[in-house]
């Protein structure tokens, strides 16, 4: 917890302000605020060759970066200050944003092909990403830290993917028992009510029937 408490200040924050990391997050919540307000997620159907140049576009940029990214993480070299280190940070700031608007058109493009029920199966994790991102924290901290288990470094590779599988799995069951009873997840009801600064009902509205 002291080495994690120092890496903040010594080693986190210091990298997060050489590398941008702020103003690249919020360019990436300008671009979903911008999607939002053009209603761009609408009538689908109606950008099929829009959604198609996004998704190529971003994984002809996202991939060779984040292939290039993953060789630099095999380095010292942005940690020792080498002059190559500097590709790091680039390739990050560059790739992994590229990745992202693609993912997004690859999904778009999947439900408007007929297979809505595939994707919303897996809404409901989305409905609570906030929640489920913590909640990963939590778990993997709780399985490779000191004051858990203790498995840092010690477990292969074959058996992280398989601890992956399994927190995703879970989180998708949870997620979808949860948000079948409730309107908001735990974390994004809090958030709603700091941000609204009112009372904010996380039950869901009853339904009612006539007959």
């Amino acid at each position: 917890m002291q080495m994690n408490i120092g890496g903040l200040i010594y080693g986190r924050y210091p990298d997060l302000i050489f590398t941008g990391r702020f103003f690249r997050v919020l360019a990436m919540f300008l671009l979903g605020f911008y999607i939002t307000r053009r209603l761009l997620f609408a009538k689908l159907e109606e950008k099929k060759a829009l959604l198609k140049k996004v998704m190529i576009a971003g994984a002809a940029i996202g991939i060779p970066m984040n292939i290039v990214l993953a060789m630099m993480m095999e380095t010292n070299a942005y940690y020792a200050m080498q002059p190559t280190g500097i590709i790091q940070p680039l390739v990050y700031a560059y790739g992994v944003p590229a990745l992202s608007p693609s993912y997004a058109a690859a999904m778009a493009l999947i439900f408007i092909s007929r297979r809505q029920n595939i994707l919303l199966f897996f809404a409901p994790v989305g409905q609570m990403a906030l929640t489920n991102y913590l909640m990963q924290s939590i778990i993997c901290t709780i399985i490779f830290m000191g004051y858990g288990f203790e498995w840092f470094a010690i477990v292969s590779m074959l058996y992280l993917l398989f601890i992956g599988l399994a927190i995703y799995v879970a989180q998708v069951l949870f997620s979808r028992w949860w948000m079948s009873r409730y309107r908001f997840g735990p974390m994004e009801w809090l958030w709603r009510r700091l941000t609204y600064r009112q009372q904010i009902s996380m039950s869901k509205p009853a339904v009612h029937t006539f007959t």
